[in-house]
């Protein structure tokens, strides 16, 4: 919540207040890592270019222009190191309503095998997940679990921020 996110790497572009849902209009700032050797810095959402203003650089996002559902947030950079293109998974609208049960289908299939048990990261029960919520979201929307793949969909991960954000109903 307001966590920093960062993108680009390489050039990290941190991003300042971006929340896991966007509920409301939403002043981000993007903090490059080097902004005296940024060329350009531009930012969409799905297909439509957000205008980036500079010093500081910020983008204004309203979800009222938006669409519900899944949205892509893409940053791109471009410096004398090269080019890079990044992108962040955002939530415009309501949230479902998400049980453990949901939820504990996705660990079944997804987290389990590797998670359950007597494993530094347990995973094995409900409080284990409220426990590395913010973690799971990251690893799994970074496609950096379940190691190896087959990655989770972007309905599963919107399913467990909508668990999260729901206050983890049992």
């Amino acid at each position: 919540e307001g966590a920093f996110r960062r993108h680009s790497s390489g050039r990290p572009v941190v991003v300042v207040g971006l929340p896991d849902s966007v509920t409301v209009a939403s002043t981000v700032r993007l903090l490059p890592s080097d902004p005296t050797s940024l060329d350009e810095l531009r930012v969409w959402v799905d297909a439509a270019e957000i205008p980036v203003s500079m010093n500081p650089y910020r983008i204004t996002l309203d979800p009222e222009a938006m669409a519900e559902g899944q949205r892509t947030l893409r940053f791109f950079t471009q410096s004398a190191r090269g080019e890079a293109l990044s992108e962040y998974g955002v939530w415009v609208g309501e949230l479902a309503d998400v049980a453990w049960d949901d939820v504990a289908g996705i660990s079944e299939a997804h987290c389990i095998h590797c998670h359950g048990g007597q494993t530094l990261t347990d995973l094995s029960g409900p409080s284990d997940w409220e426990n590395h919520i913010d973690s799971i979201i990251e690893v799994v929307t970074m496609q950096d679990m379940p190691l190896g793949g087959p990655y989770l969909s972007e309905e599963e991960i919107t399913m467990i921020r909508a668990w999260k954000h729901g206050g983890f109903q049992p």
